[in-house]
């Protein structure tokens, strides 16, 4: 198991939207191109909450490396994971159209 996929049912907060909501971690991949895809679901109802990652297909990331959906309505989430200290900055960016997606390394 990578360190990608150790994420998989960890659970943090994201306080966003004048509420706080536990949320857990599913990893998957991303049909076109294979890149780590990460969901996020309510904790307590399991309904969906945000999708941290974004798909980039010619995109090439490292081993242990995420593409971040960090802007707009995904601000507060992505800034909620980088607390839990399981990620850090890459300083690495990617274009995508009026935004640019952030690379993460994922420390485990």
């Amino acid at each position: 198991m990578n360190k990608i996929e150790a994420l998989n049912g960890r659970t943090f907060a994201v306080k966003a939207w004048g509420e706080s909501t536990e949320v857990i971690v599913l990893v998957s991949k991303y049909q076109e191109g294979g890149a780590p895809a990460i969901q996020l679901r309510k904790n307590f109802d399991f309904s969906p909450f945000a999708t941290l990652t974004v798909n980039i297909p010619d995109v090439k990331l490292g081993e242990d490396e995420i593409l971040i959906k960090g802007w707009s309505e995904n601000e507060p989430v992505a800034d909620a994971a980088m607390k839990t200290g399981w990620f850090e900055r890459t300083n690495k960016i990617v274009p995508t159209g009026f935004a640019v997606a952030e690379v993460w390394r994922v420390l485990g």
